[in-house]
């Protein structure tokens, strides 16, 4: 089933948000509230996104544009905690919990940090390799985990694919001062956990229906409809983007697919200015244990003969 999402510009106004809602923001821990505003986040991220990209386009090659997240709460991990990998895994339990009641979930990073530093990961929360984060998150979270070796760019049909069966994805990247994705050779290394996308493809002779130019992705046979239409023509992904929450924001975010995968494979080394000592730091440096990988999450009960790559 095909649904519109209606955007509007008054659908969502994030200046007036907080009293409109019941959301509570604490020092560290869950958002209480916060997943109850996903609906009008994503409006407004989608009426943006349509904008800018008219904007932009420079040609009358209308984009057809199609959505998927699941909404989840926001954790917050404090200005000055470097827990931006277990408050994921906080958000990641809330996900996996939707299809398995045995998983388990968190308000906080307390109890997920103290595993991580008797397990010798971590001494502050860091998380500076893919595969010990992945066996944090199977021991905390009871679920099952997969760490993918290679950039977003060359996985995305497995990403999208994985996101639309409501299971999380845990990516580091570097993060700039409005906490996107940019470039700085891992000095400013951070993991964020993906909930959805959004898909863009022109095409000529589609027009949009309704009042909505964003359609609501429901049923997997029109995301293998898209896979399939889009593995005939060149991919363009600069029209894909990403839903995404991460520890210093409560907000729900819609990224650049390209510049995430951009940022994810340009992890090189962790920033000098930084006293390593302070750090479990792998000896074989993170452009190894963190440069273009991807962490993918899944309920414990899993049958992996029905999990369908892209």
């Amino acid at each position: 089933m095909i649904q519109n999402i209606e955007t509007s510009p008054k659908a969502y106004i994030p200046d007036k948000a907080k009293s409109r809602t019941s959301i509570v923001f604490p020092v560290h821990g869950t958002v209480k509230g916060s997943v109850d505003n996903v609906a009008k986040e994503e409006a407004f991220l989608c009426e943006r996104l349509m904008h800018e990209s008219s904007m932009k386009s420079n040609d009358f090659i209308p984009t057809k544009w199609t959505s998927h997240n699941n909404a989840v709460p926001s954790v917050i991990q404090g200005m000055k905690r470097p827990v931006c990998g277990l408050v994921a895994l906080c958000m990641a339990g809330h996900m996996l919990h939707k299809h398995d009641p045995n998983a388990r979930i968190y308000e906080n990073d307390e109890k997920i940090l103290d595993l991580a530093r008797s397990l010798g990961f971590s001494k502050q929360g860091e998380m500076f390799s893919a595969n010990q984060y992945a066996e944090l998150a199977e021991r905390v979270l009871k679920c099952e985990s997969r760490v993918i070796s290679n950039t977003l760019a060359n996985t995305w049909k497995e990403i999208f694919r994985h996101l639309f069966m409501g299971y999380p994805v845990l990516v580091p990247y570097d993060t700039d001062r409005n906490y996107e994705p940019c470039l700085r050779k891992g000095h400013k290394a951070h993991w964020a956990i993906l909930t959805g996308f959004v898909i863009g493809q022109k095409k000529k002779h589609w027009k949009p229906g309704n009042n909505s130019p964003i359609i609501k992705l429901t049923e997997e046979h029109e995301l293998d409809n898209i896979f399939n239409e889009l593995s005939s023509q060149n991919t363009d992904l600069s029209l894909f983007y990403v839903y995404a929450k991460q520890g210093k924001s409560a907000k729900q975010q819609l990224w650049s697919f390209k510049s995430l995968s951009n940022s994810n494979a340009n992890l090189a080394e962790v920033s000098p200015d930084r006293d390593h000592s302070q750090y479990e730091i792998p000896r074989e440096g993170i452009e190894i244990t963190l440069r273009s990988k991807i962490v993918l999450l899944l309920p414990k009960r899993t049958d992996e003969s029905s999990y369908k790559l892209g």
